[in-house]
């Protein structure tokens, strides 16, 4: 009974028109070919949109100290941003990174920038001294060459109060450079990344080179990336779109926008201040 049972069972299956049956593969394996299409179809959605707000660079932290036996200042530094390889000076000036002044009272030996744009060292002052000065700023400038005049503008400044000259302090970009902005990052697959900056109050007409590092503003990181340039409009506003291959899980990533163009035009020799860092963001992860 239980064979003939099963040979009529067949026998009706058999009789059914063929559409039928396939409809009824269909529903048996439906559920596993909808997981499989609802994967497929959300590995190549675009994910979520971060901002992510660009802050000015160079920065760093520098302490002051008076040696009364040698009658000399040194000043311990650690900073990132700097230009990769290129060579700076600390000098302490008369007045305020507001009200700046040509007046240099203090110059310190020269420090070198690492492959990454970092620095963390101490340099004492080339001149003797008898205390250190009131009413002063620190400055950081960077100088072309080794031993070379250093250059004409600030790339960092921090005020130092008179009541506590030796306190370590922040320092930042002179309020002179006030460029800013911000990075619209979308994943728009798992290895592609889609980069919108919106880039304001930066000099008319300027070229400024767009890289991507691995590490990140804080630490500091070897470019990776050069993304081409971003030029600003008459208005000094800048917006641009990129788009950068970073594989899932390859670790932290930071984006950093330059002073100057990533090219040299006529075969020049490059110059330092148009690789030093403007502006940073670190990168969201997928």
């Amino acid at each position: 009974m239980t064979r003939a049972g099963h040979n009529g069972v067949a026998a009706a299956f058999d009789r059914w028109p063929p559409g039928r049956a396939l409809h009824l593969r269909l529903r048996r394996h439906l559920p596993p070919m909808l997981a499989f299409l609802m994967l497929a179809t959300c590995s190549n959605h675009p994910g979520p949109l971060t901002i992510v707000y660009l802050t000015p660079e160079p920065t760093g932290v520098v302490s002051l100290r008076f040696h009364g036996s040698t009658h000399t200042i040194s000043a311990a530094f650690a900073g990132v941003g700097l230009a990769p390889n290129a060579t700076y000076q600390l000098q302490l000036r008369r007045g305020t990174c507001l009200r700046p002044s040509d007046q240099m009272l203090v110059a310190f030996s020269s420090m070198a920038a690492d492959p990454k744009g970092t620095v963390k060292t101490s340099v004492d002052s080339t001149d003797h001294a008898s205390a250190i000065p009131k009413g002063i700023y620190i400055d950081l400038r960077l100088l072309a060459t080794k031993g070379d005049t250093p250059a004409s503008t600030s790339g960092g400044c921090a005020d130092v109060s008179a009541r506590s000259q030796t306190v370590a302090v922040r320092l930042y970009p002179p309020p002179a450079l006030k460029a800013g902005g911000r990075v619209s990052a979308r994943f728009t697959s798992k290895t592609m990344m889609s980069l919108r900056f919106e880039v304001i109050a930066l000099e008319p007409g300027s070229v400024h080179a767009v890289h991507i590092g691995r590490g990140s503003c804080a630490s500091g990181g070897l470019s990776t990336f050069n993304l081409g340039d971003l030029t600003a409009h008459s208005n000094g506003n800048a917006t641009e779109q990129k788009v950068v291959r970073l594989h899932k899980g390859s670790g932290d990533w930071f984006v950093v926008i330059d002073e100057g163009p990533s090219r040299v035009a006529n075969g020049a020799l490059p110059d330092p201040t148009n690789q030093q860092s403007m502006l940073c963001g670190d990168l969201p992860h997928q």
